[in-house]
Formats: C-alpha cells, structure tokens, sequence
C-alpha cells in the first residue's frame, strides 16, 4: 500500500547498546530489514549528505514527532523514493545548497512542506513559502510536529451521494460514489452487530508491535494500549493524539480496510462509548446549536464531492471532532492554505437539531480539558448539504451547511432498505467485496481478504471462511490472475462441501465460476465439467427458478465445446 519499495539503501535508525552519558544514543545502520508497512499518514524523509554534524540528535528528536523517519545519503535515491510514494504525506529535511534537487521534487503531489537544517549557511530559497530554513534542531522537531498534526487533522476521507427519485439502485448497479456511500452505511451496521474474538485487541497488538518495531517510542505506547487500556477508555484513547488514533486516521483515508476490520473491537467499544454519553450529555448539549469543522481540499475534489451533491446526503468516514468556536476551524484552514496556497478552504458549519437524531450515529460533547467546546460523532455519521457558499472577503474560502439525518430520512432509507436486507446483513463480507469492486478499490480488496483469512472470527465459520476464498477468487478473476483465481474457487467449494451436501444449489456459482476460469486458462474439458455439474444441480433442484442462469450455462458449454472441437 502506497509506497513500493525501493531499491535504495536506506539508513535506517535502530538502538545502540552503548550509552553516552549515561543516555542510549541511537546510530545509523545500513542494513536491508524486513519490509515495514505504512500505518501513519506522514513520514519524515532526511538527506543527510554529510555537512550536518548534528545528526545524531537531529534523528532523536524526529524518532519522537513521527514513527517514520527515512534517512538518505544520496539525492538521487531520496528523489526516486518520493516519485514511487502514493499515499503518504511526505516532510522534507535536506541541507543546505540543494537548489537542484528542491526543484526537482517541489512539484510532487505528495510532498507537503520542505525544511533546510543549516547550521552553517542561508543560500537556499529562503522567500519560498512552502520552505523553512533552520538552524536548531530542538526548533526543526517542533515546527514538524506542528505541520504534521495539521496534516493529520485534514487527513479525513469524505463521501457524498445525490440519489435521484427516479433510479433503482442495486448493488450491480451503484456508481463508484453510491457504492463508497453503500460501503460506510454497511460497515456502519456490520459494526452494530459484529461480535469479536477474544484475541482481537492481542491480534491488533501484535500487528502494531510488527510495525513498529523498530520504534522505541511507539513500542513503549503499544505497552501501555496493552496494560492498561479497558472498554471504558476507549473514547479517551481515540481523541488523544497516539499511534491508535493515527492508524485509524490513515486507514480510513487510504481505504485499506484489512486494517480497519483489525481494529474494529476498539470501534465498536468507541460507538458503544458515545451512545452512552451521548444520552449522559443531553442537557450539556442543548444550547450547543452549531459546531465547526475546518478542512482543505483540491478544486477538482471540492467540485466532484461537495459542489454537485448539494442537497444530496454527506458523511465523513472516521469520527469527527468539531468545535463550538468558529475561529478555531478558521485558524485551521488559514495554517493548511500557508503550506498549499492552490487548495480550497472549507468550514463545515454543522447543524444540530435536537430533535434530529440517529441511534446508530450518536455524538457527545468530550469533558477533556484539551478537548473543551468539542463536540465528538461517531464514525458515518450522516449529514445533508444545505448550501454552499463562498466568503465574500476571500474567494478561497468557502462555508458548507450541514444537518443532521434522522434514521427515516427518505433517501437514506432507500440505502438502508438495500444495506438492512437479511442475507447482507447475515453475510456482509461478499456485498463488502462486491461494493469494493464497484470502488474500482481492487488492491485493496485482496488485503481485505488475505486479513480476513487469519482472523480466528472467519477461521471458525466455516461458512465465512468460504465466502471469503470466494470474495478472493473474483477478485483475482477481475484482474485475469486466473491461476490463483482457481485456487481460491477451488477452496470455496472444498470448504463449502464440509457443510453442505453435494447437492445443494448454492454451489452452482461455484461450479459456473469455476468453469469460467478454466476456460480462460484453455482447460475446456473441466471448464464443461463444471458448467454441466451447475446445471445438473440447477435441474435437481426445482424450487429453484433461475432460466436466465440455465440459458446462460447452456450457451457457455455450447461455446466451450467448440473452442475445444477448434483445439483439437
């Protein structure tokens, strides 16, 4: 996910048992370590070319601000880095007289500020506003910190969706953006029903300890997440600014929803959380009328998202944080446009109607004294766009009403009404696989379901467990990875055949599937195999009326049969 890896050799920061002092200093070490996934949004990357004789504390300080610092000794290597970096938000340390390579990569998407630490000299592009030049390390480390919990903070997906009264919407037919929509309402009701293992917080542990690894920092947090974290912290956990806060952050921004699916018994202790205090808080909240929330984005994702669903339902995808204080929100986007002057400012001027209220979004007003006048949602929470204006004294900046949505909204019914359907409700991990698809989210997809295999939760179902190789299969398929596609289809009906009798009629897909891809691969004899076991079941079972499947099956031996007559 995101970045590939590169070929470069990094210097990568690790203990060194020697102490200076009486204090562990830390050391570069070249070395080609086990590959390490991106589970934050931000990642530090600092040239060292030598001329800085305060790396070393440089490199202690950065360990601290963000769990992923890169070292490079050659520019080259570092440019190439960049280039390959989809997801992340990239922050760039470099020395001095780097007038070339700057230009270089000033352009990248990715690249979200450029610092120069300079304890000899100011050649370097000082009047540029998206570089600061430095001269203390100890003020470098704060003014990264600063920049990386802005970023983070405009890091939060967004979905909209304008239904119109006269289009059926199904799940094979939902356009890329009602499907991202379909996609949070059904993980929103998957939450409300999922029930975890008890492994599921030591499951989520493990993989934080294989990704930070090489974090004494980050482990010490994970050890304290592990010794003392109970159910009823949970909220307090997710508004401080720590690991688990960030992991969940990046992964509803960048999709990946194997992550998302390990984390989920810290979310739905969350949602239980906020349901509680949400009825605890009512009094508190009455006069609280509106809250504001700040955020950045481009122009063309402003018009796409926001600009042609006015009037249509809205919905951030993690929970959110807003504020009674409008100036806050304001602060916020005047800080984030300072680093990216050609983004769109936007202030969500949010409505709360105290007679408006979902039971399966609920909010509450936070009692931290950091978070004072925050008022918190839960994750999906549904809104409607009510207008869009732009502020007359700035072009760039624009306010966007929104209001709460009510369980029997009549839009958000006709979602509902597909998502609350029995059979996606009993099995939601295919219409998820399905909806994925229809996002044109297919590397994604294969995460999901390679997580998927090693929680004990599906393990233990045998049912889902199949479901699962199926989900896989026809992801592989979509992509013409048809080898492992077959393997996978294979599974499924191996698994599905543990608890169903041979004849039982939902093993035609299987069946068809498999007959598909094995004629994609030229192995038309089992190809017509299969198609004629999927019509033996079909015919055997006559409670079962499905012509179009029937005809369909028919006209794919007939076809086969002669792609087989030509081989020969």
């Amino acid at each position: 996910m995101g970045c590939s890896s590169s070929n470069s050799q990094l210097l990568v920061i690790v203990p060194n048992s020697e102490q200076t002092d009486g204090r562990k200093v830390l050391s570069l070490k070249s070395a080609d370590l086990p590959p390490r996934r991106f589970v934050e949004n931000c990642v530090i990357l600092l040239v060292n070319d030598g001329s800085s004789t305060d790396i070393a504390q440089v490199r202690a300080q950065l360990w601290k601000t963000v769990y992923t610092t890169k070292i490079f000794t050659d520019f080259e290597e570092c440019h190439t880095f960049m280039r390959k970096t989809e997801d992340e938000k990239l922050f760039l340390v470099v020395p001095e007289a780097t007038n070339r390579f700057v230009e270089n990569v000033r352009h990248l998407p990715q690249l979200e500020k450029i610092y120069v630490f300079d304890l000899v000299t100011r050649k370097i592009v000082e009047k540029e506003e998206q570089t600061n030049i430095f001269r203390d390390s100890t003020l470098l480390c704060e003014q990264l910190q600063h920049d990386i919990e802005l970023c983070e903070l405009d890091c939060i997906a967004i979905n909209a969706v304008s239904l119109s009264d006269e289009r059926t919407i199904s799940f094979s037919n939902a356009t890329k953006q009602e499907a991202s929509f379909m996609f949070l309402m059904l993980r929103k009701e998957h939450l409300i029903r999922y029930k975890f293992e008890n492994e599921a917080k030591n499951e989520f542990i493990a993989f934080c300890r294989a990704n930070y690894a090489y974090n004494d920092e980050q482990m010490q947090a994970v050890d304290d997440f592990e010794k003392n974290y109970r159910p009823q912290k949970a909220l307090w956990w997710l508004t401080q600014s720590r690991f688990i806060s960030r992991i969940l952050n990046r992964a509803e921004y960048t999709k990946e929803f194997d992550i998302i699916y390990k984390i989920s018994f810290f979310l739905k202790h969350v949602q239980t959380q906020l349901t509680i205090r949400h009825n605890n808080t009512l009094e508190q909240m009455q006069n609280i009328l509106i809250v504001y929330r700040g955020k950045t984005m481009s122009d063309d994702e402003f018009e796409k998202l926001l600009k042609s669903n006015c009037g249509g339902l809205f919905s951030f995808a993690n929970f959110l944080e807003a504020n009674i204080d409008k100036d806050v929100a304001l602060d916020f986007v005047r800080r984030r446009r300072i680093m990216h002057h050609e983004l769109t400012a936007i202030i969500f001027e949010i409505h709360i109607e105290p007679t408006v209220y979902s039971t399966k979004s609920p909010f509450t007003l936070l009692d931290d004294e950091s978070k004072k006048g925050v008022i918190c949602f839960s994750r999906s929470t549904v809104f409607r766009i009510q207008s869009i204006k732009q502020t007359m004294d700035c072009s760039a900046l624009w306010t966007v009403k929104l209001t709460l949505v009510s369980d029997n909204d009549e839009q958000l019914m006709r979602l509902m009404k597909l998502i609350e359907n029995n059979d996606v409700l009993v099995n939601p991990l295919p219409y998820m696989g399905t909806l994925l698809k229809l996002m044109d989210e297919y590397p994604r997809i294969e995460k999901f379901y390679l997580a998927l295999l090693s929680d004990t939760s599906v393990l233990n179902q045998p049912s889902r467990l199949g479901r699962v190789h199926t989900g896989l299969a026809a992801s592989y398929k979509y992509r013409k990875e048809y080898a492992k596609a077959l393997e996978h289809f294979r599974k499924s009906l191996e698994i599905s055949l543990s608890y169903l009798p041979p004849e039982h009629s939902d093993l035609v897909p299987l069946y068809d599937s498999i007959g598909e891809v094995q004629r994609e691969l030229g192995n038309y004899v089992q190809a017509v195999d299969n198609y004629e076991r999927a019509v033996t079941l079909l015919e055997n079972n006559q409670q079962i009326s499905n012509d179009s499947l029937m005809e369909s099956l028919h006209k794919r031996i007939i076809s086969t049969q002669k792609l087989l007559e030509d081989k020969q």
